[in-house]
């Protein structure tokens, strides 16, 4: 019995630990001179949202309510956003991709959730510059463990925090 009362004190434990990390949870972003300097001269982004899982979807959050977020956000900023056909225009065909993860931990009967937002765009092999490719060069994250999914007003705001991350990076290299 006394094995018990110390496993379930362990788990306790361990669970408020984890939720306190997760509201301790911050963006995360690359944000070296060479990320920064990627975005220099880039005139707008498309957006591109990931496939949501269910476990997502059941707490209310679509791709599109992700997509009208971010353009929004991008647009209020000055950052012109651009459609799928403006972009394959655009020198490096700049895209903006947002993600949000999760999976289940029943042990510890919580969820790690990650969120990302990574600007990808068309570059060139330094070996062989005939070679062309997308690359992600620029990317934010935040993650986190807490005891059921992700609400869907926590992940719309996570997602702008890291967006703002973004807007603040580009504007830095991207003057008015």
């Amino acid at each position: 019995m006394n094995s018990e009362r110390q496993r379930i004190a362990m788990r306790s434990l361990v669970l408020a630990v984890l939720y306190l990390l997760a509201l301790i949870a911050t963006g995360i972003a690359s944000d070296t001179e060479s990320n920064r300097a990627s975005l220099k001269g880039i005139k707008g982004v498309r957006v591109s949202i990931e496939k949501l899982g269910h476990e997502v979807k059941e707490v209310g959050l679509t791709e599109d309510m992700i997509l009208i977020d971010v353009e929004l956000q991008l647009r209020k900023a000055g950052i012109r956003v651009f459609t799928k056909e403006e972009s394959d225009k655009i020198p490096g065909t700049p895209f903006l991709h947002v993600s949000i993860n999760t999976m289940e931990n029943k042990v510890l009967n919580a969820h790690l959730t990650c969120i990302n937002v990574k600007l990808y765009q068309e570059v060139y092999l330094v070996r062989d510059v005939s070679i062309k490719t997308t690359a992600r060069t620029w990317s934010a994250e935040a993650c986190g463990i807490v005891p059921n999914v992700v609400s869907k007003k926590d992940a719309r705001e996570k997602i702008g925090d890291l967006v703002d991350i973004f807007i603040n990076t580009y504007l830095a290299v991207n003057p008015r």
